[in-house]
């Protein structure tokens, strides 16, 4: 699966877990130690016409079924590089599930802060001294931050890594 075909956002699943499917069902099996019998904790149903796997985990919830529990929303793709060790399992919003494997080298750059426009719903928008190009944050970003740390994935492409107060040192990441 490319990275231009995930529709975040996206969630972890750990390799530990053994995922199955069962009819367009994304299921996790495991046997109940105290009862001996075979549970069956829904993470998706692709049968479910709904676009999100959050609506179609609600159907689930209604209809009485059991769901595997899901942990953070990744929505920004350095938040989801982050996470990954060296290879992970995911799940998209679509109900697409896929393996990242880290496989190329960026370049971790540090720049100056020019802007912070705070978002109403939430969040900020950055800009970068001498680039058009502004990034999105989930969080608030505070004066504090005077530097961003950027992914440079290929000439003039870059993901906002994160904010900081001072200058790191330039180095790179494994993407």
């Amino acid at each position: 699966m490319k990275l231009s075909e995930i529709t975040f956002p996206v969630f972890q699943i750990s390799k530990h877990i053994k995922v199955t499917t069962i009819d367009k069902s994304i299921v996790v099996l495991y046997k109940d130690t105290l009862e001996d019998d075979l549970v069956i904790k829904y993470i998706d149903d692709l049968t479910i016409n709904s676009p999100t796997i959050g609506t179609r985990r609600l159907q689930i919830l209604l209809r009485g079924d059991k769901l595997f529990k899901l942990t953070d929303a990744v929505y920004y793709l350095a938040d989801m590089l982050k996470l990954c060790k060296i290879s992970n399992r995911f799940i998209d919003s679509s109900g697409n599930m896929f393996t990242y494997k880290k496989g190329q080298k960026a370049s971790l750059i540090f720049k100056a802060i020019d802007n912070i426009i705070p978002v109403a719903t939430g969040g900020s928008i950055i800009t970068i001294k001498g680039s058009m190009q502004r990034y999105k944050t989930l969080g608030r970003v505070t004066t504090e931050s005077k530097y961003a740390g950027l992914l440079e994935v290929s000439p003039f492409n870059y993901i906002l890594y994160g904010v900081y107060p001072t200058k790191g040192i330039d180095t790179w990441r494994k993407i």
